[in-house]
């Protein structure tokens, strides 16, 4: 039996003769990897431009300024009676702005193949300087000055999940499970990008919500954000999920289809 070393690419039949269609795999991966391309500068110009319109706003460091939501629901919280409130959403703000900057890092195949100690030290920081931190800020808001009872639960089974799937991931990579590691942490960059699909549906989400707003929300503005910002956490949510694993299970279906294509590729160099 021939042992073949190297990628793909490179098997050859005794002799010295290659492939032909092992000739063709080249410029076929490398026309794959111009939708991955153009998919990562898409979401690394809308993370730019989400965190350049969160600090436009969180950048002046003002607490007066709080939540965009309680400033048009015009129940702002006072920095002289709640002290902690707007140190602490600022800190939820400037740690999960880090966790969203590094996804595209995280998620870039080139960085991971050619400088994997590089994708080990940014996923280090993407965990403990983002992650972690973003979730038990957001968690300190929602327990002691919640913007309502149906937003805080719609925030706060997304931040469990985020911070459940993300220390689950990492758990894997430590014990060597390298393959699941990687589904796992792409279900954590999934969560992580929650708020750019948020972005994404808050048009559509408002022009629903906004049909009953003079009849069963009765013109109230506190009402109007409650049910708004609730249902567009959830329908997010279900969003990302659907996405991630559907993605997930397409990656499993075409792995088992290669393993047979791959194995009779196999037997006819022997």
């Amino acid at each position: 039996m021939t042992r073949v070393e190297g990628s793909p690419v490179d098997v050859t039949r005794h002799g010295g003769e290659t492939h032909d269609d092992d000739e063709g795999r080249v410029p076929q991966r490398r026309r794959r990897r111009w939708p991955v391309r153009i998919a990562l500068g898409l979401l690394a110009a809308y993370v730019a431009w989400a965190l350049f319109g969160a600090w436009s706003r969180f950048g002046q460091f003002d607490p007066e300024l709080g939540s965009a939501a309680r400033e048009y629901a015009g129940n702002q919280l006072s920095p002289a009676e709640y002290p902690w409130y707007f140190p602490t959403l600022t800190l939820h703000v400037m740690t999960a702005s880090v966790a969203l900057a590094l996804v595209f890092f995280q998620m870039w195949p080139w960085l991971r193949r050619t400088h994997p100690r590089v994708h080990r030290s940014v996923g280090r920081i993407y965990i403990f300087a983002g992650v972690y931190p973003a979730v038990i800020s957001a968690l300190v808001v929602q327990v002691f000055w919640p913007f309502s009872v149906a937003t805080m639960f719609s925030q706060v089974v997304p931040l469990l999940l985020w911070f459940s799937v993300t220390t689950y991931g990492y758990v894997l990579r430590r014990r060597g499970h390298v393959e699941e590691h990687r589904r796992w942490m792409l279900r954590s960059f999934g969560l992580t990008c929650l708020v750019l699909v948020e972005l994404a549906i808050d048009p559509l989400i408002q022009l629903a919500i906004y049909t009953q707003f003079h009849t069963r929300l009765e013109s109230n503005r506190d009402i109007y954000l409650q049910v708004k910002d609730s249902t567009e956490n959830w329908v997010g949510l279900m969003l990302v999920i659907l996405v991630v694993e559907g993605f997930l299970e397409y990656e499993r279906i075409r792995s088992a289809r290669r393993q047979p294509s791959a194995a009779s590729r196999e037997s006819t160099v022997r």
